[in-house]
């Protein structure tokens, strides 16, 4: 059985070998857990491309916004101590959110509301000018973060609306911080990586200089930009900001111990009422810190990391991409996800979407990725619902039967905007429209996919 199965497994694994050896990656670690047993662990190409070292095993990755659900249990564990509850006012521990005012309207933002991307706080901390490897911005201690957090307009009263928040994951690390009383990443330390056995996961400032050769090269694409380095690791740079919206590097089986965790549901580092609430579906297609999709759990990174798992299934499927062009990538992770659970004999599931079908609207459905729906059409106007509960109005036409508009989701579930035209773009409040140009009516337009990290 165990054999037919890891037979069933390869064609998964030939999906990210396929990717690498055709260039769309660079390299790869890829893993997958049944019952708590690695069934199968491969790695792929190369983690530093200008150097030739290779993708094994035992590359330590950045696994960037996997790391907010690590945050998350950390909050919970100060939730069993009784040093926080979910419904706590963040301005409890952090008092510049007690000064915030929106008008004239004081608005409360709980630590639920963090945990859930319910508080109307910025997608990203306002400091943040580019990217979490900026100089300036990593040599941001956590507590130098938050008063421009703090300070920023809500984009919608909190427990409202969705909206992914790293932000809010900022202030989450802060607030741990305080009724902690340590550093956070000393406490995420102590509480959840020694106990699971992640000893090979580190946070910035932590990073071992030993282990630089181990440690990959994070890389990016776009349309605008072929590949390029994003990340590599210096010994000699001091990184002070321990990130805990997507701080976290680890191998590929250091990260599936923490997957396993939900797994098995032991009460060994959380207690089963901590799992069972953060595995809870607290607002559309989320727990607290998961996203619940897949027939599981899952949360993908912007460095191209992703893991899976499906509890009672007590499958774990862990990507360690160190790429990501936004696109190619999460696709490969959906195929991934449905090859595994086809090697199980498991259905993969087709999360829910709206798109409204009266007329005038001519549309028709592309292929589904991961919650996200492509729609190819002529003079559209149609509702688009993300997995995160969020609803987007498109308001679209064709042109030569291309398309002047479409959407697709990064890899943090948020839905994000390109155009092959130039409309006017405005952003209201949490909802994109789209104003395309009139275009010639009733010419279909090209299938275009989107994709979910």
């Amino acid at each position: 059985m165990k054999r037919s199965v890891e037979s069933k497994l390869e064609s998964a694994f030939d999906l990210v070998e396929t990717a690498v050896s055709c260039g769309i990656l660079p390299g790869a670690g890829v893993l997958v857990m049944h019952n708590g047993e690695v069934l199968l662990q491969q790695a792929y190409g190369l983690c530093d491309v200008e150097n030739r070292r290779a993708f094994t095993p035992e590359t330590i990755g950045w696994i960037a916004s996997i790391t907010k659900p690590v945050t998350a249990a950390a909050a919970m564990r100060l939730v069993e101590d009784g040093k926080l509850t979910l419904d706590d006012p963040v301005a409890k521990y952090l008092p510049e959110f007690a000064r915030r005012e929106d008008g004239r309207l004081h608005h409360t933002i709980t630590v639920r509301h963090l945990l859930t991307h319910t508080s109307g706080l910025p997608v990203s901390p306002p400091l943040r000018k580019r990217d979490v490897f900026d100089p300036f911005w990593y040599s941001q201690k956590l507590e130098e973060t938050i008063p421009s957090i703090a300070e920023a307009a809500l984009a919608f009263a909190p427990g409202t609306e969705v909206e992914y928040s790293n932000s809010a994951y900022y202030v989450l690390g802060r607030v741990i911080e305080v009724a902690a009383g340590r550093p956070y990443e000393a406490y995420v330390k102590e509480v959840i990586l020694d106990p699971l056995g992640m000893n090979e996961s580190y946070y910035p400032a932590t990073l071992p200089a030993a282990e630089a050769a181990r440690i990959a090269v994070v890389y990016r694409a776009n349309r605008q930009r072929p590949r390029w380095a994003l990340f590599r690791y210096d010994p000699s740079v001091q990184m002070l900001n321990s990130l805990p919206d997507g701080g976290l590097f680890c191998t590929a089986r250091n990260l599936a111990k923490f997957y396993q965790m939900f797994v098995d549901n032991d009460d060994r580092v959380l207690s089963k009422q901590s799992v069972e609430a953060m595995l809870s579906e607290q607002v559309p297609g989320r727990g607290l810190g998961w996203s619940r999709r897949h027939g599981g759990l899952a949360h993908g990174g912007s460095s191209g990391a992703f893991g899976w798992a499906d509890p009672p299934a007590g499958l774990v499927g862990i990507l360690l991409f160190q790429f990501n062009d936004f696109g190619s990538v999460q696709r490969l992770r959906s195929e991934f996800v449905a090859a595994v659970r086809a090697a199980f004999g498991l259905n993969h599931p087709s999360p829910a979407f709206a798109v409204p079908t009266a007329k005038p609207w001519a549309f028709e459905i592309g292929r589904e990725q991961d919650g996200a729906t492509a729609c190819k059409a002529a003079n559209v106007r149609a509702e688009l619902r993300a997995p995160s509960g969020r609803t987007f109005t498109v308001q679209a036409s064709a042109k030569d039967g291309q398309w002047v508009a479409h959407t697709t989701l990064d890899e943090e579930g948020v839905w994000q905007v390109t155009t092959s035209s130039n409309p006017p773009l405005r952003r209201l409040a949490s909802r994109f429209w789209f104003e395309a140009s009139a275009g010639r009516p009733n010419v279909p337009a090209s299938s275009s996919r989107a994709g979910h990290s």
